[in-house]
Order: structure tokens, then sequence, then C-alpha cells
């Protein structure tokens, strides 16, 4: 970032999660978006000195969140016997993809499953549908063996843009629109969204 002040650096720094216990991920590259290797190791880093701790559970299933319980604000009925705390936070991460009807589903393939062998799609004309971050992600992966068209929705980028009307007569006044398109990370700080 060029700055000098931690906490500013930390919180631009999307590769890496909050906490100094580990060196962070701009510690270990010097690429803004580094690769796999890179932040998995990280991940693992910083999970490791948790799990000894016991802070971190692996497949367990919260069953039933109770407010006000035995002088604590949360308990957690879990699959794993009951927790208690003062703060709830539901990270439910990516969520999977939208079922299509069987006869469909054949048709096409999800990101999660699709090969890194793009030899197999040359000549061929491919859509992908989408509009974050894995959608071009494929669509640019694609591009030296096939015809890529890529289909998303608009969505709402937080601000509005200035449009002159279509029709002469209407004059040149500026009319506000809700700003619809393609929502890129520098803006969100999300990473799902286009890097």
């Amino acid at each position: 970032t060029g700055s000098s002040d931690a906490e500013f650096n930390m919180r631009h720094d999307w590769n890496s999660l909050i906490g100094d216990h580990v060196s962070r991920v701009a510690a270990r590259t010097k690429e803004l978006y580094p690769i796999a290797d890179v932040v998995a190791d990280y991940i693992h880093d910083f999970a490791g000195i948790q799990i000894a701790a016991g802070t971190i559970s692996f497949n367990v299933d919260v069953q039933r969140v109770l407010a006000n319980v035995s002088g604590h604000p949360f308990q957690l009925r879990t699959s794993a016997g009951n927790a208690f705390c003062h703060i709830v936070v539901v990270a439910t991460g990516f969520q999977s993809h939208v079922a299509l009807p069987a006869r469909m589903e054949a048709l096409v393939e999800g990101y999660e499953t699709l090969s890194t062998d793009t030899a197999r799609f040359e000549g061929k004309h491919v859509v992908v549908l989408g509009g974050g971050n894995a959608a071009f992600e494929t669509a640019e992966s694609l591009t030296n063996e096939a015809r890529v068209t890529v289909h998303h929705r608009h969505r709402e980028l937080g601000w509005k843009v200035a449009r002159r009307p279509k029709d002469a007569n209407m004059g040149s006044k500026l009319n506000e629109y809700p700003g619809l398109g393609t929502r890129f990370a520098m803006m969100t700080h999300y990473v799902g969204d286009v890097r």
C-alpha cells in the first residue's frame, strides 16, 4: 500500500485474515493475486495455531443457537456438544451452484468440476454463465481455445451514473440511474467479485 500504518495495511491486504500471529500473505509474496499454494500455506499456518489452541472445530453441525442461557449471551447446541459464546458470526462461505433440472444439468459443467485441460474446448463456442471472479477466470482461460461468451445479470454497483436522454427532443439534461454492471474486487473488496 505504500503506507507505514500497520492497521491500514492489514485492512487493505485482502489476501490475509485478521490476525498477526503468522506472517501475512503480503510478507510471503509481492504478487497482488498470489498463486493458490501461497494462500493455502498461509491458511494452514494461520489455522494451525488455532487448531492447537482448540479454538477451531471441524465437521461439527450447529443444530441450534439459543440466546441468554446459563448466564451467557449465546449457547450453541452442536453435534460435538454445547458451546457458549458472547457473539455468533455466521460465515457460510460461497454457496453451492444452483441445481438445474436433470435434462439441463447434463448440458453444463460447473466451475468446481471444470478441468484445467482447455484443449478439449478447441474450436467450440463456450457460454460462461456468471459475473464473478470464477466466471471471468474461466472465460480468460478459454479464450485461446474457444469462442467465449459471458452472460450475467447486471448487479447494482452502489453508485449512480448520469446519462443524456436518447431522445434529442428531451434536451441535454443529464438523468441519474442506478449503476449496473460488473462489480470489481478493487471497488468492493470482495474476493468473489472480478479481480
